[in-house]
């Protein structure tokens, strides 16, 4: 008997082994999924007590062995990326439909910072500004070399409900390079990425019983590469071409910036109905062939489109991430979407540059930014139903997501509040795992006076199961399965501009939509590490 990691077993394999959610191992190891995508890991032993928190010395530890990538000319620097395309601070334009914040590498919207710091200035507890550490990394920078390097770490525990009560330590690394073609070689509007990943580690997920994964760094065990793909800038970054290995989620699509400050995975960065409902919608860890061009008509509009490579023999232990193969069989999974991205009321100008406009304040007001975004995906690739009487070729579904930003403080722009959701909508209820999933929530950043950078946030992830799916596990003697719903409260503290230390509080009604299920109450924390 093996014990599993993570939620739920590939589709491929969930659907052969007469549609059971947690298969037994298959020949090479047993498969698994999470937020992040689909991905095999070997066979290990049960072990029948679980080892306590890991320590602090081993993550410093772990910090400082593993965060190490290559720069130029052969050098390996330490550096932490500048927030990525959608982790800007809500209280910052939206991203998507901004010309002038082209898409910086591994957007994997986790938690991210209010204020990102300078090019090359690592803000780390008493490691001054003009070390010779911080100069190498400028130089490095301002020659077109931007590595970058991201920790995760999430510990919880589940005292209370559930299918059993334990604790665990989850943590992920993500780090690469990102080339400036044109200051490196002249090459203009080109960029090159190449990233990989390290994560190890337990979840609770199994205790608790859930289809939402509490912790949002659990990812494929082990070290891999991740993305490895050009980008082309055209038309004054108004057309953005990408082709190479990378995923659906880090694209991005089906992303809002609040989006990847919670913990719980089911909306980390994107919604987890999308990765349940198909084979090829992945996020951190599972990159495919994919080619994706984004199109911004305006400042405040964009529309993009990609086709991703869908394949069942991706991402297995040891292959590491560098199986780059086309297998008979392949399918392909194509993503559209379109968003809009006003700012409400902001001002223009100032009354020195507009003095007829005697009611305009001095400094301007920055107006409340919002997104709102449309999309659909079609996946040609079989999927066995669950009834198994038959597969499904042509897979399809919508989503709809928003943010608004309703209130920011003149005098203090940091201190705002926003409201979010979203909805996604799968017709085919025969593979669908989840039909309908809404989520949504608030976030208030500068709640406490003296903590400008905190962010306050509580959100709400629902999901309604498929009949058949129900069905399925009514045959096979474990009963039906309806809703699920989960609430999070959390509070992100803003310790240095790279430094979050976030403590967490989730409480699953009706874990997996089993009523057999009790209640389950998951308290932690995570700690991350970001430049």
């Amino acid at each position: 008997m093996y014990r599993f990691s993570s939620l739920l077993t590939h589709r491929f394999w969930e659907r052969a082994a007469f549609n059971r959610l947690f298969s037994q191992p298959v020949k090479h190891g047993k498969t698994h999924f999470s937020s992040h995508g689909f991905f095999l890991e070997p066979p290990k032993a049960k072990r029948l007590f679980r080892s306590p928190p890991i320590p602090s010395p081993f993550i410093a530890k772990l910090v400082w062995n593993k965060m190490l990538l290559s720069g130029a000319a052969g050098l390996l620097f330490f550096s932490i990326n500048t927030v990525p395309a959608f982790a800007v601070s809500s209280s910052s334009p939206p991203p998507n439909c901004s010309t002038d914040l082209p898409f910086l590498p591994e957007e994997i919207s986790l938690p991210r910072n209010p204020a990102p710091p300078p090019d090359g200035y690592l803000d780390i507890p008493f490691l001054p500004e003009d070390s010779g550490l911080n100069k190498a990394m400028k130089t490095v920078d301002e020659h077109g070399v931007k590595p970058f390097v991201k920790f995760f770490g999430d510990f919880l525990a589940n005292p209370v409900g559930g299918k059993s009560q334990a604790a665990d330590w989850f943590h992920l690394l993500v780090f690469g390079t990102n080339l400036d073609l044109d200051r490196l070689i002249g090459w203009k509007g080109g960029e090159f990425t190449i990233s990989g990943i390290h994560a190890g580690g337990d979840d609770i997920t199994r205790n608790i019983g859930t289809k939402f994964i509490p912790a949002q760094a659990v990812t494929p065990r082990g070290a891999a590469l991740f993305s490895l793909y050009f980008t082309q800038h055209l038309a004054d970054d108004k057309v953005e071409f990408r082709i190479g290995r990378m995923t659906t989620g880090s694209t991005p699509y089906a992303s809002l910036p609040l989006m990847g400050l919670a913990v719980n995975t089911a909306v980390d960065g994107n919604p987890l109905s999308l990765g349940y409902n198909t084979v090829g919608f992945h996020a951190t860890g599972n990159a495919t062939w994919a080619a994706n061009i984004k199109i911004k008509p305006t400042d405040e509009t964009y529309i993009q489109s990609g086709i991703f490579q869908v394949t069942h023999s991706g991402n297995r232990p040891y292959d590491h991430g560098v199986d780059f193969s086309f297998r008979p069989g392949d399918g392909f999974l194509m993503m559209a979407e379109v968003g809009w991205c006003p700012t409400f009321l902001r001002d223009t100008c100032s009354s020195e540059d507009c003095p007829e406009k005697s009611v305009v304040q001095d400094p301007p007001f920055a107006g409340l930014p919002g997104i709102y975004q449309f999309g659909g995906y079609y996946q040609n690739d079989p999927m066995p139903t669950f009834l198994g009487t038959h597969s499904v070729q042509n897979a399809y579904g919508f989503y709809y997501e928003g943010q608004q930003m309703i209130w920011r403080s003149r005098l203090h722009p940091k201190h705002h509040f926003s409201i979010w959701g979203g909805l996604t909508y799968s017709p085919q209820k025969e593979i669908a795992l989840l039909p309908i999933m809404t989520y949504g929530g608030v976030n208030w950043a500068g709640l406490i006076p003296t903590r400008d950078d905190d962010q306050l946030l509580l959100n709400y992830y629902m999901g309604r199961y498929s009949h058949d799916y129900s069905e399925s596990n009514i045959r096979s003697g474990k009963g039906g399965n309806t809703m699920e719903t989960t609430l999070e409260l959390s509070y992100i503290f803003q310790l240095t501009r790279q430094i979050q230390f976030q403590p967490d509080l989730q409480y699953f009604i009706q874990p997996g939509g089993s009523k057999s299920i009790s209640n389950a109450l998951v308290l932690g924390f995570q700690v991350s590490f970001i430049y």
